[in-house]
């Protein structure tokens, strides 16, 4: 009996091993008789589809075409975005590093130093004024001149170019060494572009701005004028590169005497080291005259020397000052000497952290870590630098040596000043 099932058994077996082998055979013979694979029917190539078309299907020749289509494709945007102008971020830093390199000498007067890198568009002084340049294309300002189109980008579009108005009058005569203007820079679309997409070139030296409430304003003195024919040159560019040059010729009398435009008050102090009032003095205010140069004149002619960084023309600022003796007889008052005390909870802090050092000077960081000179216009303070606020003849100006940005003196603007003190500032 047993010998009979296992008979059964290997039938059995031999018969669905047999049954497959033939079952591949005609599945491999003859493919079509079974139709195709419902995966290869649905979703075989529902990338493409999702990507070329529901209905797409794609055979080995399609598919090379479109790999040969989609690399070259792939190769021509690369090259227009190796084409492409700098992105405003760059230009920014591009700014940045040439105003950095302009400034390298410290406290000193540096309006004399010239940059070490050209800009690409840095236009020659010696171009044509004259280039065929049709009527409308400076329409923006009409008393200027375009310059050559030596740009490959200048003319890329035409219609997109930004808008550069400015406050120069061509072939106007100056008289004196100082010549004040403001440059505004637009896109086509009329969106106000920030002094870092604006280029100006005075005789082919690139100068630099103040900028405040969306005022570029730009100052020139004996270093940058000669006398005679002057050339202006205005270079700018919006955020996508496009580009507007425009060129001002000013006749500029060196040997004759500067304007003056009338007289401001300068007021200094040292309320907070127990020296009060340094100095008040009126002085001569000249037309186009930074506010810097008032300032520093009137510390000058008081007997003082002004530590200061950049220069009087942009980006000036007091670091300190500097005459014999002048911090002998200091003394903080008994409200002074409660808020340093409590600032630095420490006897032994307070002592040290306090020491007047160099009695001949009066610094930024002298007795305080914030410390510092702050100035007041008209009784306000100042939100600007010294080079860039506005002034008119029989403004009052006050500059003032403070232990806490300004938050013992009146008139400060925030909620946190020292009203236990409360020194004036005139």
């Amino acid at each position: 009996m047993r010998n009979k099932y296992n008979k059964n058994l290997i039938l059995t077996l031999s018969l669905v091993v047999l049954f497959i082998f033939v079952s591949g055979f005609l599945i491999v013979k003859s493919p079509d008789s079974y139709g195709k694979s419902p995966l290869a029917s649905s979703e075989e190539n529902i990338s493409q589809k999702l990507v070329l078309g529901e209905t797409f299907e794609m055979n080995y020749s399609q598919e090379e075409e479109y790999k040969k289509k989609e690399e070259a494709r792939q190769e021509e945007n690369s090259k227009k975005k190796e084409e492409e102008p700098p992105k405003a971020e760059e230009r920014y830093e591009e700014s940045q590093k040439l105003r950095e390199e302009q400034n390298q000498n410290g406290e000193t007067d540096n309006n004399d130093a010239t940059d070490k890198k050209e800009d690409a568009t840095k236009p020659s002084p010696d171009e044509s004024q004259n280039n065929g340049t049709k009527p409308e294309d400076n329409q923006d300002s009409a008393d200027a001149s375009p310059i050559d189109n030596d740009d490959p980008n200048y003319d890329r579009n035409p219609a997109e170019r930004p808008i550069v108005k400015t406050s120069i009058k061509n072939n106007e005569k100056v008289s004196g060494n100082l010549y004040k203007f403001t440059v505004e820079t637009t896109d086509y679309k009329g969106k106000w572009l920030s002094g870092f997409y604006t280029n100006v070139y005075v005789n082919g030296k690139r100068v630099y701005p103040e900028e405040r409430d969306k005022i570029v304003e730009y100052r020139l003195d004996e270093k940058d004028l000669v006398n005679g024919a002057n050339t202006i040159d205005v270079v700018g560019k919006d955020e996508n590169g496009n580009i507007k040059k425009l060129r001002y010729t000013i006749h500029v009398n060196l040997d004759a005497d500067k304007v003056v435009a009338g007289y401001v008050t300068v007021t200094a102090r040292a309320d907070s080291i127990g020296l009060g009032k340094l100095f008040t003095r009126s002085v001569k205010m000249f037309k186009d005259e930074s506010p810097a140069f008032v300032v520093k004149r009137a510390f000058e002619e008081s007997g003082y020397e002004v530590l200061y960084v950049k220069n009087t023309k942009y980006g000036f600022y007091i670091k300190g000052i500097r005459r014999s003796g002048l911090k002998n007889g200091w003394h903080f008052s008994p409200a002074v000497e409660k808020r340093l005390k409590d600032y630095y909870g420490d006897e032994a802090l307070y002592q040290k952290s306090t020491k007047p050092g160099d009695l001949n000077t009066l610094k930024e960081f002298d007795f305080k870590g914030t410390s510092g000179w702050m100035f007041y216009s008209n009784g306000t303070m100042a939100n600007y630098g010294l080079s860039g606020f506005p002034l008119s003849p029989g403004d009052r100006i006050s500059i003032v040596f403070s232990l806490d940005f300004g938050k013992e003196y009146q008139h400060y603007n925030g909620s946190d000043g020292w009203t236990d003190v409360a020194f004036p500032i005139e």
